[in-house]
């Protein structure tokens, strides 16, 4: 018997940077500075305090962007544009394990990140999973209030006209599995630092893994394709 008694599940909800990417790419490391960079142009900091002001924003408001607009009136677009404005293909290549497991799992896919959605949809472009899913949830979306804020998620199952029992969500931030977690949603928590945690419903270190959980939560093995009898 699986630990959810086979559950029906119509959606599973992605985060995006470090969780359909593993975190060795280096992608979010460099977002990671050219968020400082702009800190440093903006608000005329030196390096070191850019950095300490990210990590700051990040932890009191979830996103170091709903920091900016609330505390200094920061315009996101600006923001934005400047943060994410490179080249994903230097860091990033076609996954097509990832492509054919997502293809296999008989449930609407869809983004939800912290992420602008020109970042988000560079990114699956990339990867060449981008068809695998039908909606983009990104931070605009959520008027800019993002993860791990509760409001975001229920912006997201009522746009999706679902409820939480139905969902899905895998995401590498432990914070953010916690208020889906609250809503009925069975969470995944991806990467090396989901051994160190307790309070998910599952733990893998690469989200190829969601197969596996798929099956344990359904009680259904994902159909075999004609590449996997070669």
């Amino acid at each position: 018997m699986t630990r959810f008694g086979g559950r029906r599940i119509t959606t599973l909800l992605f985060d995006l940077d470090e969780t359909l990417y593993q975190p060795e790419t280096g992608l979010l490391k460099q977002i990671d500075r050219r968020i400082e960079g702009f800190l440093q142009k903006k608000l005329g900091m030196d390096k070191s305090a850019g950095a300490e002001l990210r990590q700051k924003y990040y932890r009191q408001y979830g996103t170091t962007l709903r920091g900016l607009k609330e505390a200094h009136g920061v315009d996101p677009q600006e923001y934005c544009a400047y943060t994410y404005q490179l080249d994903v293909g230097k860091y990033l290549k076609p996954n097509p394990v990832l492509y054919e497991i997502l293809m296999r799992i008989p449930a609407q896919k869809v983004v939800f990140s912290n992420s602008p959605r020109r970042h988000v949809y560079r990114v699956l472009q990339t990867l060449q999973i981008h068809q695998c899913f039908s909606k983009i949830f990104d931070i605009e979306f959520t008027n800019y209030l993002g993860k791990p804020h509760r409001l975001s998620y229920e912006m997201v199952m009522e746009s999706l006209g679902v409820s939480g029992h139905e969902c899905i969500l895998l995401d590498d931030q432990p914070v953010n599995l916690e208020p889906a977690r609250e809503l009925g949603i069975i969470t995944v928590l991806v990467g090396e630092e989901a051994k160190k945690n307790t309070t998910v419903d599952y733990k893998i270190e690469v989200v190829e893994e969601i197969a596996e959980v798929w099956a344990d939560i359904t009680g259904k093995e994902l159909k075999k394709t004609g590449s996997d009898l070669l």
